[in-house]
């Protein structure tokens, strides 16, 4: 159930941020590019972040000898 659910919500974010521009499409030029780079900008900072929490959970597996993945 907590899978589905969560499922449901990463497709709901993904729809929205999908359907924004169209959304969007009647306002200020302006407001709109404003809204559009900060959405983009902080996209990327976020997967930025997961990829390089990932590498780093691999160096720390690499660094730790009681690591279950070195035994």
């Amino acid at each position: 159930m907590q899978a589905r659910r969560r499922r449901n919500r990463i497709l709901i974010a993904a729809l929205s941020v999908g359907g924004l521009p169209f959304v969007m499409e009647g306002c200020d030029p302006t407001v709109r590019d404003t809204v559009l780079n900060g959405v983009q900008g902080a996209s990327q900072t976020l997967i930025g972040t997961f990829v390089d929490a990932f590498f780093e959970s691999l160096n720390a597996n690499q660094d730790d000898p009681n690591s279950p993945s070195t035994l």
